[in-house]
Parts: structure tokens; sequence; C-alpha cells
């Protein structure tokens, strides 16, 4: 609800100096609603949103690009928000002796280091390994926020049941 308010009154908010943070990681496990969450927050902001793709046939030279690309049109339609889906794929600490690894890191990592505080371009990732992503990645001013979504108990299943069977026989 915070990043919702902070792209709803981002004219205003800059003018105090406030800045929408540059990056936000959604974690969790498999079918918890981390893409769903970015989908909502981008929807609910009423602000561009562009979601990073690339085929696992792409090489890392093709894939930057189409980064760069991508970050650049976010800037230029700012305030935004890019969702890069399934970050470990493309970023990983287990496989960052590989050059496919770290040629991705580098290229995330100057697309988020271009992009200035006031620029009002966030960046989620969704992930199912937190801890596999690379210390760089998670310092400070880069991807330093951070929620992790949990599997819902029994009472979240039966108010998410409730939620969508109301209107139904």
């Amino acid at each position: 609800i915070k990043i919702i308010n902070l792209f709803k009154n981002y004219d205003k908010l800059r003018e105090f100096g406030v800045h929408i943070p540059k990056g936000l990681i959604l974690s969790g496990l498999p079918g918890v609603g981390k893409t769903l969450m970015a989908k909502v927050i981008a929807n609910e902001s009423k602000v561009p949103f562009y979601e990073f793709e690339c085929s696992e046939d792409d090489t890392p030279q093709k894939i930057i690009a189409n980064l760069k690309k991508l970050y650049e049109e976010a800037r230029n339609n700012a305030p935004s928000i890019v969702l890069i889906d399934e970050l470990d794929e493309l970023v990983s600490s287990d496989d960052y002796v590989t050059d496919f690894s770290r040629t991705m890191l580098k290229g995330l990592l100057t697309e988020l280091d271009g992009v200035k505080n006031s620029e009002g371009v966030l960046t989620i990732a969704t992930t199912n390994y937190y801890e596999r992503l690379p210390g760089p990645l998670l310092r400070s001013g880069r991807m330093d926020k951070h929620i992790n979504f949990e599997l819902p108990d029994f009472d979240a299943r039966k108010a998410i049941l409730k939620l969508y069977t109301t209107d139904k026989q």
C-alpha cells in the first residue's frame, strides 16, 4: 500500500524529496501470488508497467540489449514499474561462476545504477530462491526492499474461498 501511495502522489511527494525505491523483491514458494501482486501494484498505481521476458535461446548480449531498451522506455514514461519475473533464473549466486550469470548481473546492475532516485522507475523482481541472489544485487540502493510471501494458513484459505464464492451457489 505504501508503494501504491508513492505512485499515486508521485509529483507531490517529489517536491518534498521523497523518492520511489529502486527495487523490490517478492520472494516465496511457487504459486503464492508474487507475480500477481506485482501486477496488482502496477494496476492500482495506474502507472506504465513493463514486464521483462527472455527466452532460454537468447544470448546474454540479446537479453542485455532488451533489458536496456525496456529500462529506457520505463524511464521515458516514469513513474513506471519494471517486472523481472523469476530473477533467480537470470542471476544466481549458486551459478555466479558462469559467464552467463556474471554477464546478466552486470547488465542488470548497470540498469539499476543508471536509474537515479528521482527517475521514478521501480523494479519489482520475483524469486523462489531469495537466498540464491548475489550480494551485490541486494546492496542498499539497489534491490534492497524485500517481502516474503508465505502459503496461506487454514483461516486465510477459508477467507479466500469465501471471497471468490460469495456470489456463487
